[in-house]
């Protein structure tokens, strides 16, 4: 008779269930991962307008650094994406127009060695969304850039974002 230890599979199911989909992974220090972006303000210029808003774009530079000792696993939409996949945060917790949609079949890492940067430029485009004609989130104002890694969420420095008048 074969007698199962359902505590044990319990266990066992509960350790899988911590995975990510790539990999298991030893956790990163957070404070030893840093995302900094090459500007504190930016000018988002206007790529069309219509009779109910006007959409804007602005690149960003972004670098992240991993100055811990473990290798860092950086999100990614797939296999094709040179980018990682980021969102952009407002500082005063209002809705930022420049979050993006992102549909993803699975999400894939970079894997960015201990000691070492990854530079990326980054097209923010606003609105994103819309509630009829009408834009979700503000487009000026303070924001974050948000990169998901094994270390977690990391936050870049603040920037603000303003419109030509």
């Amino acid at each position: 008779m074969i007698r199962i230890h359902w505590r044990r599979v319990a266990a066992a199911l509960s350790g899988l269930a911590a995975c990510s989909v790539v990999a298991c992974r030893d956790p990163v220090s957070p404070t030893s991962v840093t995302l900094r972006t090459n500007a504190t303000q930016y000018v988002a210029y206007p790529t069309e307008s219509g009779p109910e808003y006007t959409a804007y774009y602005l690149a960003i530079i972004a670098t992240l650094r991993n100055d811990s000792d473990e290798l860092l696993y950086v999100d990614r939409c797939d296999l094709g994406s040179s980018t990682p996949k980021y969102d952009v945060r407002r500082i005063d917790r209002e809705e930022s127009s420049f979050q993006p949609i992102w549909a993803c079949p699975a999400t894939i890492a970079f894997e960015l060695p201990p000691g070492t940067e990854r530079v990326d430029t980054l097209l923010l485009f606003s609105p994103t969304r819309l509630a009829g004609n009408t834009p979700i989130g503000r487009t000026e104002g303070a924001h974050q850039l948000l990169f998901t890694t094994s270390a977690g969420t990391i936050r870049s420095n603040a920037f603000s974002v303003l419109t030509p008048e």
